[in-house]
């Protein structure tokens, strides 16, 4: 019986309908006899995928194509041609399930292990500059979205300036302090991958001491040496270049390099990027001989305040301070029920930080 199929002479477009059949030798005939008989031993056939026309190479790149069903390749492999490896295993349902198994277990691991360790590798070799402006991009969506200018006096962010000038070690990045009202996120402070370094007016505000603002933005500053913004965004992309490859979707890895702010931004730290930071802040503080007790003074308070909300009756600080006064606690913990816009939001706060830099000594 007669295979239908197309021909194609690999030169040009056009296609030829014709009838495939094989003699006792296995020798292909074309009806019609568009080139002579060929043995079937001198044809390629692809590999066979699901939904794809079969197809068989001649020696000079001339093409005939046929339905892939059962009963042409049956009449193919009758011939002497096989279906190819990729063919033979699509069919095999065991090897099927082991191939997606094998896949789920290769993309969870490198999502949970592989691409962490890579993006540490990476942004210890990348320079601070590269993400330069899209830290600058950040600020402009903040100060035209979220905050507000400033009420510091003059004199007071000239010495918290003064100040801030003298916090970090020499050899590091360079670093810039600017001051913002907070509004809707409250008591806050963040640093830029660029060495940006934004406090807030409310964090200022329930500060009792000026080394409490000090010990704040020296954790800051460890975020930035050991580069977890940049670490954060290069995993990100490697998720987003993984889903691209996954499910074709490469619209994902440009719409991450659209949204580097947006990253930059609401992406909460690690317990283990906290760490860090914590352990950078605990050694510049024993060099400038900052009382430990100070960091955990301000933690105990952020998170005491973590869900206050100022209304136009009474803004940030007043609210906070009257409930720190009355030795007030509140139900929503600030690890799991914070406003969203809290410094507990993207920094999590726990018992044992706290506890760390109320009972260390240098």
């Amino acid at each position: 019986m007669g295979i239908s199929g197309n021909y194609l002479d690999g030169q040009t477009s056009t296609a030829a309908a014709v009838e495939l059949s094989f003699d006792e030798l296995g020798t292909l005939h074309l009806t019609p006899p568009v080139r002579p008989p060929m043995a079937s031993a001198e044809l390629r056939m692809a590999s066979q995928i699901a939904g794809v026309p079969l197809t068989l190479t001649y020696p000079d790149g001339g093409i005939v194509e046929i339905a892939n069903t059962a009963a042409n390749l049956r009449s193919l492999a009758q011939a002497g041609i096989a279906a190819g490896v990729v063919g033979r295993f699509e069919r095999n349902n065991r090897f099927l399930l082991g191939a997606l198994f094998g896949i789920a277990v290769m993309v969870t691991v490198l999502a949970l292990w592989g691409l962490p360790a890579l993006s540490t590798a990476l942004a210890k070799r990348l320079p601070p500059t590269l993400l330069a402006a899209a830290a600058s991009d950040s600020l402009v969506q903040l100060d035209r979205f979220i905050f507000k200018p400033t009420n510091l006096s003059e004199p007071k962010q000239a010495a918290l300036t003064r100040q801030f000038a003298h916090l970090h070690p020499t050899g590091l990045g360079v670093y810039q302090l600017q001051f913002r009202r907070g509004g809707v996120i409250g008591a806050n402070a963040f640093a830029l991958p660029n060495g940006l370094v934004v406090v807030t007016d409310e964090l200022v505000g329930i500060a009792d001491e000026a080394h409490e603002v000090d010990a704040v933005l020296l954790h800051e500053i460890g975020h930035v040496e050991h580069r977890h913004a940049l670490q954060m965004l290069i995993n990100h992309a490697g998720l987003a270049t993984l889903a691209a490859l996954m499910f074709g979707d490469v619209n994902a890895v440009g719409t991450l390099v659209v949204a580097l702010p947006s990253v930059l931004m609401d992406s909460s730290y690690s317990r283990t990027f906290e760490t860090e930071a914590d352990d950078f802040a605990l050694a510049a503080m024993g060099r400038q001989h900052i009382p430990p007790r100070v960091f955990a003074s301000m933690l105990d308070k952020l998170e005491r305040c973590a869900d206050v909300v100022p209304s136009k009756k009474q803004d940030f600080v007043a609210i906070c301070r009257a409930r720190l006064a009355s030795k007030q606690t509140t139900p929503a913990a600030a690890e799991t029920q914070t406003a969203p816009h809290s410094y507990f939001s993207t920094h999590p706060a726990t018992a044992e930080r706290i506890a760390r830099f109320r009972q260390a000594v240098y």
